[in-house]
């Protein structure tokens, strides 16, 4: 259990300019529990997102770990020619065309993806520069920041974890598969209770259930992937080179139809 309260910050990447289409959310565990949620969105200017930022950092001295839903490379640079990469491959076999595909990175819209996400990172760490926060220091085998911050890809994550017996039996499409996952994994006793549980934390169902703007709903996936960064419980897909996108551990994935294995494995590499 924690001694010491653990404060994660999850982005959820956007860049409308008709809506706050970006959602920031924070997370403080302190035993076990969730003692603090904050969540909020901004509109595509880098002034609405720093203000977004300090909102839901209000009061936080350290932050444990950031998960940013969106392409990063090592270093945390902006690459305007970035490649299809090989976590996006890995994330786009099998029922993964179905289930939460990862877009491309080198596509038009994958290329305006990693340019806000990289922009999102180092705004993070403007945060650290201006002293508003520290940010923990990555100690996980697949960083790609000397501070603790991952890529996080929220349908993914929730895609997962979810069994193949409801896959099957809820269809979804691609512009509402999101929501519909983000209810499934909040059930009662759900599957993203069975992660949290992992992770040393109480079921998360009644608090996280308020949060119902769809970007701040994926911020909080994205601080909950941090979260399992920190406790080593996590999946990482991709490689040295390109980055990584992280998922669930393993032991928190879905099960297969028999339910003699994890659905999902048999896409995965042994990363």
């Amino acid at each position: 259990m924690d001694t010491i309260p653990t404060t994660v910050l999850g982005i959820d990447v956007g860049w409308s300019k008709k809506r706050r289409s970006a959602g920031f959310a924070t997370l403080t565990i302190d035993d076990g529990i969730i003692v603090d949620l904050a969540t909020t969105s901004a509109f595509v200017d880098d002034d609405d997102r720093w203000d977004a930022l300090q909102r839901v950092t209000r009061g936080v001295s350290f932050i444990d770990g950031v998960g940013i839903d969106g392409p990063l490379l090592p270093g945390l640079i902006h690459d305007p020619e970035i490649p299809y990469r090989h976590a996006e491959e890995i994330l786009s076999k099998g029922p993964f065309q179905k289930r939460g595909k990862a877009g491309q990175s080198s596509s038009a819209v994958g290329r305006v993806l990693h340019e806000h996400a990289t922009r999102l990172a180092h705004l993070t760490m403007e945060g650290v520069d201006a002293g508003y926060f520290r940010i923990a220091a990555a100690e996980h085998s697949h960083a790609i920041s000397d501070f603790n911050i991952v890529e996080a890809f929220p349908t993914g994550f929730m895609s997962v974890i979810l069994s193949d017996r409801w896959h099957e039996d809820n269809p979804t499409d691609r512009k509402n598969r999101a929501g519909h996952y983000w209810a499934a994994s909040m059930s009662t006793d759900g599957p993203l209770a069975r992660v949290m549980e992992s992770l040393g934390v109480s079921d998360p169902s009644r608090l996280l259930s308020i949060v119902t703007d769809r970007d701040e709903r994926d911020a909080v996936i994205c601080a909950i992937t941090a979260m399992g960064v920190i406790r080593n419980r996590y999946t990482a897909v991709g490689d040295i080179r390109h980055g990584w996108i992280i998922l669930a551990d393993r032991e928190s994935w879905g099960e297969s139809a028999d339910g003699a294995t994890k659905w999902a494995e048999a896409y995965f590499p042994n990363e």
